[in-house]
């Protein structure tokens, strides 16, 4: 038997048929906890080392993964070659890709530099781990970024901005205008608006149109106010901003003129001083004259500062979207985390990239990722092929266009977490103006089918990534399975079910019993004696307290795994519930 032949009366049977299926260890002992799923029969094993990093923000004080030693990589290389199992490593989910500083929202240099090292040291990890194992490729998890408070999830109240002439992210939020009406806001910047974007790329009647589309104005206690939308404002800042500099660069021709009215001056006082071979006020003449020829200097330096910052900005303003940065920002760490996979390991490992936890974390939405991978792709290509390398050693190494071109493809990818799209149920979609549905979630996740190499699987309800077994939450695993798959995608799923009642052991078989796992000798990645031999196996039956149906009725709540402690009829929840009493299930976030 194999897994197309499986056809098993379930829900999810048409899904996970042919659906590769594994588990991640929970970010502990390595080791110990790989050793556990052995155990439980696993053949695709991801290696957790997720909370293990030495970089500053994510909110965990601990090791990277440097400190896992190379007799704990060999005996888990060599567990996984002696077992047959199929192993991923999942890095910090501390690291952030774009190079900012979650803690300052700055392009810091200094946090780059640890960022670039703990990259490199998960996928040294990887690499000796693999080179036990013998195996090429070994993919390594990335999240995309990892900061909160970089996105946009309420673009009514707030968007978040780079100000790329500062190089920092801003926060923008509505703007009000007291004793001003639409009118007349409208009649003192639409022409700010057509100076500043005069004879540029940029359509000025198109940004005033999408100013006016983000205003409102209102009499509150008889005053009259304009009401700027998040986006409006940072749009008309944009539009000051250069405006500001034109008058400044007018300023500056001002004080020419000045300073060329006084030099005629000086040279006049310094010609009747040669006349009268008056000393002190040739000197006082010539030192004048000096200084004003320093000022000139000075005012032509900025002056030319300004032209080139006000013709940058005409086409390039000076705050964006983070989320149309980030993806920009992002590809840079990714590539440079696949170069030194190509160069510097030997077994070069996979660099997959996954959506972030929620819409208030930058690169949360596929598409972004996706974006991410692209530009990826093609800044690995221009380094390996046209810049160089610079290895370890100091040596620059250049690729030929064929094998850059083949390993930017093999390197880098997506690891679409379904989990995570979930979270976004909590948010307003600004397509709709309601909170996303399944549907926005699966539109979402078709956006990676090119790039994607690996899923992540567990489940929540909808407002934390709580990691609880499949079928327990809300999230539609099926459609988007279902869906891809139907467009030809079918790769390997790691579950990460270690957050539910009971722990990764139990959510691994109450995940299995929801999808209607066949036991049997060639069940996917669960051997049949171990899977028969675990206390709650679906050899107990679906009545079992712990089953899927059984533990609808169970009498005991979730108090004791950091759920809500409630019985159903208060408002908690247990598995196998959605809807109605299932709001009180909070669920036990990962982190």
């Amino acid at each position: 038997m194999n897994m197309a032949d499986y056809t098993l009366d379930s829900e999810f049977n048409d899904a996970f048929k042919q659906q590769v299926l594994g588990m991640s260890t929970p970010a502990q002992n390595q080791l110990e906890e790989f050793s556990k799923l052995l155990r439980n029969g696993s053949k695709l094993v991801e290696i957790n080392i997720a909370t293990l990093y030495g970089v500053p923000g994510g909110g965990h004080e601990g090791t990277s993964s440097e400190n896992i030693s190379r007799a704990e990589r060999e005996a888990i290389g060599n567990l996984a070659k002696l077992n047959e199992v199929d192993l991923s490593v999942h890095a910090p989910w501390g690291v952030n890709l774009t190079g900012i500083n979650p803690q300052n929202g700055e392009l810091d240099p200094s946090y780059k530099d640890m960022a670039k090292r703990e990259i490199a040291a998960s996928l040294k990890f990887a690499d000796d781990v693999a080179k036990s194992a013998g195996k090429e490729n070994m993919p390594v998890i990335f999240h995309a970024s990892y900061e909160r408070g970089f996105g946009s999830p309420e673009p009514k109240n707030m968007i978040v901005a780079f100000n790329t002439e500062e190089g920092k992210v801003v926060p923008i939020r509505q703007e009000v205008i007291n004793n001003m009406d639409e009118r007349q806001f409208m009649n003192t910047y639409g022409e700010l608006i057509r100076k500043a974007y005069k004879n540029t790329k940029t359509d000025p009647e198109q940004i005033i149109s999408d100013i006016k589309s983000g205003l409102k104005s209102e009499v509150s206690e008889g005053t009259k106010r304009v009401i700027l939308s998040p986006e409006a404002n940072m749009k008309l800042f944009n539009a000051v901003q250069i405006s500001k500099l034109s008058q400044e660069r007018a300023s500056l021709e001002t004080n020419r003129y000045n300073l060329e009215l006084q030099r005629m001056d000086y040279l006049r006082r310094e010609a009747e001083a040669k006349r009268r071979q008056d000393a002190s006020e040739l000197k006082s003449s010539v030192e004048q004259l000096e200084a004003i020829n320093e000022m000139e200097a000075s005012i032509n330096l900025r002056q030319k500062m300004l032209e080139s910052q006000i013709e940058g900005l005409k086409n390039k303003q000076t705050l964006v979207r983070y989320d149309e940065k980030a993806p920009e920002l992002a590809a840079k760490g990714i590539a440079e985390a696949a170069l030194y996979s190509a160069f510097e390991t030997n077994t070069k490992p996979m660099i997959l990239i996954e959506n972030t936890m929620d819409p208030s974390m930058s690169l949360s939405k596929p598409e972004d990722v996706v974006k991410s991978v692209q530009k990826a792709r093609e800044d690995f290509i221009r380094v390996a092929t046209k810049e160089g390398y610079m290895t370890h050693d100091g040596k620059k190494v250049l690729m030929s266009d064929e094998e850059a071109a083949r390993l930017s493809n093999d390197l880098i990818g997506i690891n679409l977490d379904v989990a995570h799209l979930n979270v976004f149920k909590g948010f307003i979609n600004p397509a709709t103006g309601k909170n996303y549905t399944d549907k926005d979630i699966v539109k979402m996740a078709e956006a990676t089918k090119d790039y994607l190499r690996r899923y992540h699987l567990s489940d929540n309800m909808g407002n934390t990534d709580a990691h609880i077994p499949l079928g327990q939450g809300t999230t539609p695993i099926k459609q988007i399975l279902d869906t891809l798959k139907s467009q030809g995608v079918e790769v390997p799923a790691i579950m990460e079910t270690f957050g539910g009642l009971g722990g990764m052991d139990l959510g691994i078989v109450q995940s299995y019993q929801y999808l209607g796992q066949p036991w049997s000798e060639n069940a996917p990645y669960q051997s049949m004696a171990s899977f028969a031999a675990h206390p709650y196996s679906s050899l107990v039956g679906n009545y079992s307290a712990y089953s899927n149906l059984g533990l609808k009725y169970d009498p005991f709540s979730y108090a004791s795994a950091g759920f809500t402690g409630l019985m159903p009829g208060a408002g908690g929840g247990y598995i196998g519930q959605k809807g109605g009493d299932s709001e009180g299930f909070s669920g036990l976030p990962m982190g």
